[in-house]
């Protein structure tokens, strides 16, 4: 048989069991104090812009404008200059050949002599059978022969009758040996009338022709010489 549990002991007399005190109620968590909702400041509203003020045109004066220094300029490599060669010999002979022709041709054109006799042409003269040039003092003597012939041949021109209603001028191409003897004459440039053309050739004809001064070398000189005719 299964054992008995003894009865429990009796309470001692004068003892009253109390019942135990409740346990006091948690305490209610600390509310955070709740954030005062920020009220927004009112935003002022811009103030409309003022427009730019226009800017006037400058016209940048051409000075104003920077230019490069000198500096700045690359410098340019320097230039060669081509190497001269010195010219054939071919050259300089026909130089010196050249220059002989000068001189031959300055000769003969100052043997053309200068007068100043019944025109207002100067009488020219060269020599007819010279072939070096003269010299600047054989040249003066010439020219001073030539103003001779041209006064005298002047002195012996004289108007035709029958062509006094016409005027002209005639040049006349003669050749005279150094000692004053006519030995050619010619119209080279007629004057438009045979009879003025007829009597220019009478008047170096008829003409006393003096001989060359000292001088004058050669055998013979030619002279042009200008006859102008015209009725007074």
């Amino acid at each position: 048989a299964a054992p008995v549990a003894p009865p429990p002991a009796p309470a001692a007399p004068g003892l009253v069991a109390l019942p135990s005190a409740p346990e006091p109620p948690p305490e209610p968590p600390e509310e955070e104090p709740e954030q005062a909702e920020a009220i927004p400041e009112p935003v002022p509203e811009p103030e409309p812009e003022e427009p730019p003020p226009e800017l006037a045109d400058v016209s940048v004066p051409q000075s104003a404008v920077p230019r490069r220094r000198p500096d700045d300029i690359p410098e340019l490599p320097p230039r060669r200059e081509p190497r001269r060669e010195p010219p054939p010999q071919t050259a300089r002979s026909e130089q010196s050949d050249r220059g002989q022709s000068n001189r031959t041709s300055q000769g003969q054109n100052a043997q053309r002599a200068a007068g100043s006799g019944g025109s207002s042409q100067a009488g020219k003269g060269r020599s007819a059978e010279r072939v070096s040039g003269p010299s600047r003092a054989e040249i003066d003597q010439i020219r001073r022969w030539g103003a001779q012939l041209q006064q005298r041949i002047a002195r012996a021109q004289r108007m035709p009758r029958d062509a006094r209603d016409v005027s002209g001028m005639a040049i006349v191409e003669f050749t005279i040996s150094t000692g004053g003897q006519l030995l050619s004459v010619r119209v080279k440039r007629s004057s438009g009338d045979p009879r003025l053309d007829k009597a220019a050739l009478a008047a170096v004809r008829n003409a006393r022709l003096p001989a060359a001064p000292r001088g004058v070398t050669g055998n013979s000189q030619l002279f042009e010489v200008p006859l102008t005719f015209e009725w007074r």
